[in-house]
């Protein structure tokens, strides 16, 4: 993940918009995973839980800044 760029993307964010962002990508990320897999498989597999740069792409079309 290129966090400059993600900074960049976040001006005007306050630190509550920030970890909001932050905690959407996260849920993005488990999201993926556990589409891939039915059920309680999913716990199985929480090692293939990878944030990346989409995922944060896709927080920050979703978390708008709050000032």
């Amino acid at each position: 993940v290129d966090l400059d760029a993600v900074a960049a993307s976040m001006a005007g964010y306050t630190g509550a918009d920030v970890a909001a962002v932050v905690r959407e990508a996260t849920l993005l990320a488990v999201e993926d995973v556990t589409n891939r897999y039915a059920g309680e498989e999913a716990n199985d597999h929480a090692e293939e839980i990878l944030l990346t740069g989409e995922h944060f792409e896709r927080a920050l079309d979703a978390v708008e800044p709050s000032i």
